[in-house]
């Protein structure tokens, strides 16, 4: 699952980036720096992406973090921002469910994403896609 979204993250970018920018290089950098796991260095080339990609980019990377448990750049990317898909609230439901970092549970628990989105507990084996929460 984790490589098929992947794989999915890449496309997305890829296709945007091409229909939207002549220039790669910025986007490329930020993936490089957040591969070779520098925090620092993903915030400073977030700094080049054309402002106008750069919230598409964070919610890439803020999905790739918190499905591969990186949670200095997950947290950075919720402390700066970005607006949260469907697909990054389940992933986050799902990996707090899972239990197995806890420095990464952490990050959603005290941003202001749970704010926005808390968890929620299903009742009946029901899922945050529907029926069952006793709302």
């Amino acid at each position: 699952m984790l490589a098929t979204y992947h794989l999915q993250v890449a496309s997305k970018v890829h296709r945007f980036v091409l229909i939207f920018s002549a220039d790669t290089t910025p986007f490329v950098d930020v993936f490089k720096s957040y591969r070779a796991e520098g925090v620092g260095d993903v915030k400073a080339d977030l700094q080049k992406v054309n402002e106008e990609y750069v919230e598409v980019t964070k919610g890439s990377l803020a999905m790739l973090a918190l499905l591969e448990r990186r949670s200095g750049v997950l947290k950075q990317c919720l402390n700066d921002g970005f607006t949260y898909e469907h697909d990054f609230v389940k992933a986050a439901d799902k990996v707090e469910a899972a239990q197995d970092d806890a420095a990464t549970i952490k990050v959603p628990e005290e941003s202001s994403f749970r704010k926005s989105y808390p968890k929620l507990v299903p009742q009946n084996g029901g899922g945050r896609d529907g029926e069952h929460f006793g709302l």
